[in-house]
């Protein structure tokens, strides 16, 4: 049986990939939205980088839509009725370039993983954004046992 080997792009993609858990770690620190939001953005942008060294094309390109909801959410007031609709989209966004960047059934994984986060993510409420981490990023964690990322 051959052995599984890395290329060097994808052990840097693995490596980068690394940050990410930890700085989600560190957004349960934080006290504001705008504070969660922004250690949430740099976990997403390593994400992001992580996936695209490895050529896990779906991640990375629900990453990039992830990070930009990260940044418009961070100046959409909490509980509002521009919340709900900015989750909306953002949620439906999610879903059309999740299937566009289909690889295959486990890419439902993290379609719903992020696209279920924006609407906790839109509204807002700090305690809530916390706890709602939980479960998607469960759905991503086995993604990315799946993909190896």
């Amino acid at each position: 049986m051959p052995a599984f080997e890395l290329t060097p792009t994808e052990i840097i993609g693995q490596i980068i990939g690394i940050l990410a858990p930890i700085l989600t770690v560190i957004s349960y620190q934080m006290k504001t939205k705008k504070s969660i939001l922004l250690v949430l953005t740099a976990a997403s942008v390593a994400t992001t980088v992580g996936y695209l060294l490895i050529g896990a094309y779906s991640g990375f390109v629900l990453n990039i839509v992830g990070i930009a909801r990260n940044i418009v959410c961070i100046f959409v007031k909490e509980k509002s009725r521009s919340a709900y609709l900015t989750g909306a989209v953002f949620a439906v966004l999610m879903c059309i370039l999740g299937a566009t960047s289909w690889q295959g059934i486990h890419s439902l994984l993290i379609i719903s993983g992020l696209a279920i986060n924006t609407v906790f993510v839109a509204i807002g409420v700090p305690q809530l954004l916390r706890k709602s981490l939980i479960f998607p990023c469960t759905l991503i964690l086995i993604f990315n046992i799946i993909e190896f990322s």
